[in-house]
């Protein structure tokens, strides 16, 4: 009885695992059924949308960056998503999507007000770019007593643009990715009321346009660019354009030597400004090889022309001339993006240069010469900036004045400079591979006539 009992245990064991494998293989993992009919339905829905949405691109109309209305957009967006859900294999709905998603976040409420406090009219850092100095006092003052609304603190807007920005770039570099493995691609667009279709060619630069725009904004939404003091700018109120000549003059106020004094901690070697922010180390270090994917892009747009003068981009448009000229530029490209390149300089010395290089760059100020700064109480004397060698003081700003003002040569004056002036990276994080600082001062005086 016993036996009989512990058998019926091991067949009831044996049997639900079974049917748990059975579940866990079979049952929840229905086959994939697109819905063509319900895809091709949504797309139908989505042209009227999208054809009213690039007529106000195209007409101008809806151009104004502060004010852009996606409403379309969106609508065309919407459909193209649903599309995608019914067929996710559909390649039509993914251009669509891409197309359309850029723009939707183009006109979010968040990128609408990020536009207005960086390109309209209350912004006050507009006015430094004035001739008059009375104008760039003002815009000074202006942005010194400026509410968040007017001159936010710019981690805030770069926060707000990586938070809607990115992930529609994103989603549209990946439905593209997909698209454009299809070598036939086909999608009919109406565009200034003629019928006209994009192809894989159409795709690729697409792709590559949006891989570049993302390049840029992880470059400039990645680096620490704030000056703010305790989440405010109040600290340029004490300072303006005469400061400087009475700093000469040792009577600067307490306050007017507080926020120099801020100034200065931002451009200290070490500190925070001008490097990675915190949790960006990923985000650019895919700077580089995405720039190399925008040219592979480039060069499949050009070598998927279609002669059919139905596609946007054709042959009509585009002469073989202008073909090669575009090729041989794609290649240039990519070239200088793999490998160090070397060219003569006027004197002889031949320089291996590596320019991407510079886009590996976590600190800009790690580019410059060693430098530090002289406390409040040396500044009448010495001015602000002084120059070493990484221990010892070489000199100061006033030096390199006085070598400049010196009736002498160039080269004289180089060879002063060079004793002063020594470069923490002379590699330049490596766009100069295998850059010394004496080859770099000995190729600067071979060419300094």
């Amino acid at each position: 009885m016993k036996h009989s009992t512990y058998y019926k245990c091991i067949k009831l064991g044996i049997l639900g695992a079974a049917m748990f494998t059975s579940a866990c293989f079979f049952d929840s993992k229905d086959e994939y059924s697109a819905d063509t009919v319900q895809a091709e339905a949504q797309k139908a829905s989505a042209k009227e949308p999208l054809n009213n949405a690039m007529e106000g691109i195209l007409s101008g109309e809806n151009m104004d960056i502060t004010n852009f209305d996606a409403s379309d957009f969106k609508a065309a967006n919407e459909h193209y998503n649903s599309a995608i859900k019914a067929d996710k294999n559909d390649n039509e709905a993914k251009f669509g999507r891409a197309l359309t998603g850029f723009m939707v976040a183009l006109g979010e409420p968040q990128m609408k007000e990020v536009m207005n406090e960086v390109t309209g009219d209350q912004n006050p850092a507009l006015e430094m770019t004035a001739n008059s100095q009375s104008d760039v006092s003002l815009a000074v003052a202006k942005i010194a007593f400026a509410s968040d609304t007017e001159f936010p603190i710019l981690t805030q807007i770069q926060d707000d643009v990586s938070e809607v920005m990115l992930p529609a770039l994103d989603l549209a570099i990946k439905d593209l990715e997909s698209v454009v493995q299809d070598g036939d691609f086909k999608m009919e667009m109406t565009i200034a009321d003629e019928s006209r279709f994009v192809g894989a060619s159409e795709a690729n630069l697409l792709l590559a346009g949006l891989r570049l725009t993302r390049v840029q904004m992880i470059l400039v939404l990645s680096r620490d660019f704030d000056i703010d003091k305790n989440e405010s700018y109040n600290f340029l109120e004490r300072l303006n354009l005469q400061t400087g000549s009475r700093m000469g003059a040792g009577n600067l106020t307490s306050g007017e030597v507080n926020s120099i004094n801020h100034i200065i901690s931002l451009l200290k070697i070490g500190s925070p400004f001008l490097t990675l922010r915190e949790g960006w180390e990923a985000r650019f270090a895919t700077v580089l090889p995405e720039l190399k994917l925008v040219t592979i892009n480039f060069e499949d747009a050009v070598n998927q022309i279609k002669a059919n003068s139905q596609f946007i981009i054709s042959n009509e448009e585009i002469r073989m001339s202008d073909k090669q000229n575009l090729q041989d530029g794609i290649d240039s490209a990519q070239k200088y993006l793999e490998n160090p390149f070397v060219f003569k300089t006027p004197a002889g010395d031949e320089i291996s240069t590596y320019l991407p290089a510079l886009l590996k760059n976590t600190d800009v100020k790690a580019l410059f010469p060693y430098y530090d700064f002289y406390t409040s109480d040396q500044w009448e004397n010495n001015g602000l900036l002084f120059f070493s060698d990484g221990q010892t003081k070489t000199g100061d700003i006033n030096d390199i004045t006085d070598i400049m003002n010196t009736p002498t040569t160039d080269y004289n004056r180089i060879l002063k400079m060079k004793k002063i002036i020594h470069f923490q990276d002379p590699t330049f994080n490596g766009a100069l591979p295998g850059m010394t600082r004496s080859k770099l001062w000995t190729i600067i005086l071979n060419n300094a006539n």
